[in-house]
């Protein structure tokens, strides 16, 4: 349970909502995109104003309106003022591509021989990507080995920053905040992540920045392909890693590509499952 936040009163009334997003800034705002029957809906209160709006309107995506343009489509993922994702449907209702609006000038891999992931077919005014045609992915092991790919192509110009310590240090103070019983484990945790932090330092890497296994796709070939490449960015591997163990919910036995020497990489990320990660990484686990 989240604790009392007198500066959103109106936060449980919409957490309840049939939610596609929320962004919660405890004891300063909440942001959240709904359904509301066939509509999706956005509201944002901070203190006893609230603010709500109908898609395609949005203050800063201006292009939602150009979604129409597409035919038939069914929003999938909704960001309020950030990014939203509809697929493109066909005659019977299949899906034959995703189109994206974002305010992020980043646009993901165009193409990379050695990573499998959807071809790009239009950029402008709207993001426009292939449908892969695949099944979820249910272990780490294809997850870990397309990542490792990922990792050894030349990193790109943004760099990852949630590593930063003030943002490790910020979010240990909203958990405290936010859940007052678990605001020791997350100091510990902070004190922890900081006296390790130089382990998980290497040369950077090109990282997903979003990697989990909703973010994977095996095709029909049996191979592994990775989506949602929008958070593309330059920082060491165990980011990765990282977030796929805390997404996991695995930690002892998940292992992937991050935080082993280059020449180890690939190898370490098709042994994955049952085999712990390797001792420089262990400090970035998430265990509160």
């Amino acid at each position: 349970m989240l604790a009392p936040d007198p500066a959103v009163p109106r936060r449980d009334e919409l957490l309840r909502r049939p939610l596609i997003h929320a962004k919660y800034r405890f004891g300063e705002s909440l942001r959240v995109a709904y359904r509301a029957g066939d509509r999706v809906i956005s509201a944002r209160t901070r203190g006893d104003a609230l603010q709500t709006w109908t898609w395609p309107e949005d203050r800063k995506l201006t292009t939602l309106h150009l979604f129409a343009t597409l035919g038939r489509t069914r929003v999938v993922a909704y960001a309020p003022e950030t990014s939203a994702t509809v697929a493109v449907l066909d005659e019977r209702g299949r899906t034959r591509a995703y189109a994206k609006a974002t305010d992020d000038e980043r646009r993901g891999l165009e193409h990379a021989a050695e990573v499998l992931v959807p071809r790009i077919l239009v950029t402008e005014p709207l993001l426009v990507i292939e449908a892969l045609r695949g099944k979820p992915v249910h272990d780490v092991h294809g997850l870990g080995a397309a990542l490792a790919r990922l990792h050894e192509l030349a990193p790109p110009r943004e760099r990852f920053a949630r590593l930063d310590v003030d943002r490790l240090a910020t979010a240990a103070h909203v958990i405290g905040r936010a859940v007052p019983e678990a605001a020791r484990a997350a100091e510990y945790l902070l004190t922890r992540l900081i006296a390790r932090r130089d382990d998980a330092f290497g040369a950077a890497v090109c990282l997903h920045g979003d990697a989990n296994l909703r973010n994977a796709l095996r095709l029909p070939d049996g191979r592994v392909a990775l989506i949602d490449l929008e958070h593309l960015s330059a920082g060491p591997a165990a980011a990765d890693l990282g977030q796929v163990l805390a997404v996991s919910g695995r930690p002892r036995r998940a292992s992937c590509c991050a935080a082993t020497r280059p020449s180890r990489r690939r190898r370490t990320a098709t042994r994955c499952a049952g085999t712990p990660p390797p001792r420089s990484s262990r400090g970035w686990r998430f265990r509160a």
